[in-house]
């Protein structure tokens, strides 16, 4: 029937309701004349098929490409040191993440360490100054970056047109929240060792402002002098006292805690025991948590060896004889300087101003070590588990959803294209085409062998 043909004054059209027919015979019989006319339209078929695929392609190219990076770290609460007990607070590790990373003064201070505003492909014009780029990466950092906080984690992620800067951002907004947190961990302590060093100077001063009144005195303060035993004061030696006071403690507590763990572990191994064998999991790995706590830890080891260099330079000096290096209850100032005159004011007033001297440095030197303490426990409780890397390949556009997409509407475009073309042409290519135009029922059909 492909040789029939139709008078100029027939016009096949394919009206609006018969293009949206649900019904399925309809659909079928247009589907396949439109499959029809790109078989029997090859080379146009061909050509718009090509067209469409070099237009997809060309779209790709120029869509501005965009890369993700991420990095995530896992932040824990738990205090791994005895002597940090009092510092520990109820504030989650990531608490105010977002607030503290997406700050503007902090945005801006991203993009000034990592030199975006130099590096930046801005327009041409309007030209703009060096804080005018700064404030502009600012605001689009804080609408291309995503902080979200999860379970114990902490996930900074940006999209940005390119990788390399990408990164560059990601790790520098998570550089950022950890020093605002190690700041904000850590600065209780240090204000507390300002003060106490600025009240101990204050303290030293009064004292040797006190021994020096005292040596210019008469020789009735000479008798006076001789009914006392408080001898010379040795700031040098009180320091050394302080911080070998400090280490002790620090020892003892360290020693306590690997004591009362090891106690209890060894209760939960008992009761592991009575229920599950020696080959269990839980009482393999509580025999291997048992056996770590055994062994005397590194940083035990190191605060004996100073312990003992500072006992040494203590007894060097000449003050440090006897039971002044028993380690009692009673504290530095009750065991050095309790003979005194207590007939004298001016002695006594000297003995107390000294022991508290001595009681401020023991102050200072337990912060010191909680502080360098608290700075190690830092680095064990944020760790990061998933680092910002450079992306290989921007993630938009996909590439691959971008050309399956591509061909699906190249297939269309030469379907439609070779379509018109077989209705332009006016010919009767199938038999619903007879039905309908001539409204004549075929009553068969007859092949070509």
């Amino acid at each position: 029937m492909t040789d029939l043909r139709r008078p100029q004054s027939i016009r096949m059209e394919v009206e609006e309701d018969d293009l949206t027919s649900a019904e399925p015979k309809r659909l079928t019989q247009l589907l396949s004349y439109a499959l029809g006319a790109m078989w029997r339209r090859k080379l146009l078929a061909t050509i718009l098929f090509a067209l469409g695929i070099a237009t997809a392609v060309g779209i790709l190219v120029m869509l501005p490409k965009s890369y993700h990076v991420e990095t995530k770290i896992l932040a824990q609460r738990q205090q791994v040191m005895p002597m940090l007990s009092r510092y520990a607070s109820s504030e989650e590790p990531t608490y105010a993440a977002s607030e503290i990373i997406r700050r503007i003064e902090n945005l801006r201070a991203i993009v000034e360490k990592t030199h975006l505003e130099e590096r930046y492909p801005f327009p041409p014009t309007p030209v703009l100054t060096k804080e005018q780029k700064i404030a502009t990466l600012a605001s689009l950092l804080n609408s291309k970056l995503s902080v979200t906080v999860g379970e114990g984690t902490l996930t900074i992620a940006v999209d940005w047109p390119n990788g390399e800067s990408g990164a560059q951002l990601v790790e520098a907004a998570l550089h950022s929240f950890l020093d605002a947190r190690r700041t904000a961990e850590l600065s209780s302590i240090e204000e507390a060792i300002a003060l106490l060093e600025a009240r101990a100077r204050n303290l030293q001063s009064e004292i040797e402002a006190m021994e020096s009144e005292a040596s210019k005195s008469t020789a009735v303060s000479k008798l006076r002098r001789s009914r006392s035993r408080l001898g010379r004061f040795d700031p040098v030696g009180s320091q050394t006292k302080a911080m070998l006071d400090a280490r002790r403690r620090v020892i003892r507590e360290t020693e306590d805690f690997r004591q009362r763990r090891l106690e209890e572990l060894q209760a939960q191994l008992s009761e592991r025991l009575a229920v599950y064998g020696e080959s269990y999991p839980s009482v393999i790995n509580l025999k291997k948590e048992i056996q770590s706590f055994s062994r005397e830890p590194q940083q035990l080891v190191a605060l004996r060896a100073e312990e003992r260099e500072l006992q040494a330079a203590f007894r060097a000096r000449g003050i440090g004889q006897g039971s002044d290096l028993v380690d009692g209850d009673e504290g530095l100032g009750a065991r050095l300087y309790d003979a005194y005159d207590e007939r004298d004011p001016a002695d006594s007033e000297r003995r107390f101003a000294r022991m508290r001297y001595q009681s401020l440095l023991e102050r200072i030197e337990g912060s010191k070590i909680d502080l360098e303490a608290s700075r190690t426990v830092f680095k064990y409780r944020y760790s990061v588990i998933y680092p910002a890397q450079t992306p290989e390949a921007p993630n938009r556009p996909n590439l691959q959803t971008g050309m399956i997409l591509g061909i699906l509407g190249a297939l269309i475009f030469a379907a439609i294209g070779a379509t018109i073309a077989d209705l332009r042409a006016n010919r009767f290519v199938a038999a619903w085409q007879v039905e309908r135009e001539l409204s004549l029922p075929i009553i068969a059909e007859v092949r070509r062998s």
